[in-house]
């Protein structure tokens, strides 16, 4: 069996079984979907209303808003361990940082590789290797508006590299590279409530902002539409895949905020929404937001909790649990 063959079928497979695909090999370059963040993977990445660190990049880009600084995120996985291929991997690195006066930016770049594949015949005779691989370079940007409101959006490209020979179709040759582009939209409403944490700090300003790695006090509420844009295709528009354009519902309650520590509990709900019928036809993006609602949009839903557990400035624990309706 061709490396590059089954690579991709336990690909998908994987998505199908966490459920970060919901639909089954419905959206082109489902790597988008990743997440990224070992922080976000330990709290089952319910992160849409609590990210304050350059992972916000993913996760809602309206919370870039929250840095104060600078922030960096690196991570490096060994993708699909199970193959034995030491050349499967992914890499993801974000960096948050603000400019006073003109706002919160963060830069971020993912990069799934499937390593060197090889091109056999019926046989089974290899005919020649090449290298796969598919990345996205994303530019955020976040605004406050008021004291508890602010926007973000990203603007990715992105580009999948099948691999270094070309593709005949309808008798037209075309490469195995293809380039698009998309955007994300991240809205935050924070700090509401207040009163419901108990919160106690006697340390100075200049001292609190070590606490960095906390939300604000109360209930803080997430909105994200992840990877909205045209239609991929490696040929023409007749052979394209909608991009896995996904939403993000999110809300954590900060309900208790001291200086030795801290305790917020997080939900996110999230939604494909892609549709496409039984011949194969896709809606476009905007018309996907109202039909991929059909009788199993519900079901298609998947939920995430997360609990985060600090310990004075500098000691972060998290737990999460995913549920996926079958």
């Amino acid at each position: 069996m061709k490396k590059f063959r089954y690579a991709l079928f336990m690909f998908s497979f994987i998505f199908l079984l966490t459920g970060e695909l919901y639909a089954q090999g419905e959206a082109a370059v489902p790597f988008l979907l990743i997440d990224p963040s070992a922080k976000g993977n330990g709290m089952a990445g319910a992160m849409g209303s609590v990210a304050n660190d350059a992972s916000a990049n993913f996760y809602n880009p309206a919370c870039l808003v929250r840095t104060q600084y600078i922030s960096a995120d690196l991570n490096h996985a060994k993708w699909l361990p199970q193959l034995k291929y030491d050349d499967l991997y992914y890499d993801q690195t974000s960096v948050a940082f603000r400019i006073p006066s003109a706002g919160h930016f963060g830069i971020s770049y993912c990069r799934l590789d499937l390593g060197e594949n090889a091109w056999t015949d019926e046989t089974g005779q290899e005919i020649y290797t090449f290298d796969s691989n598919e990345w996205a370079l994303s530019l955020g940007y976040a605004y406050r508006f008021s004291k508890h409101a602010a926007v973000g959006v990203n603007i990715k490209l992105i580009q999948s590299n099948l691999g270094d020979f070309n593709i005949i179709v309808d008798g037209k040759e075309y490469d195995s590279k293809a380039t698009g582009y998309a955007f994300d939209i991240g809205f935050l409403f924070e700090n509401i409530f207040s009163e419901s944490c108990y919160y106690a700090r006697s340390m100075e300003k200049i001292y609190r902002d070590w606490f960095i790695h906390r939300p604000p006090p109360g209930l803080n509420l997430g909105l994200t539409i992840s990877n909205i844009g045209p239609k991929f295709t490696y040929t023409n528009a007749a052979h394209a895949d909608p991009l896995p354009q996904n939403m993000r519902l999110s809300a954590s309650w900060n309900y208790m905020d001291t200086e030795m520590i801290g305790l917020t509990t997080a939900i996110d709900i999230q939604k494909l929404l892609v549709k496409i019928d039984s011949d194969g036809n896709s809606d476009s993006f905007i018309e996907a937001w109202f039909t991929s609602w059909d009788e199993d949009g519900v079901n298609d839903m998947t939920l995430s909790i997360g609990q985060q557990i600090s310990i004075m400035s500098v000691f972060s624990f998290r737990m999460g649990f995913f549920y996926e309706d079958p």
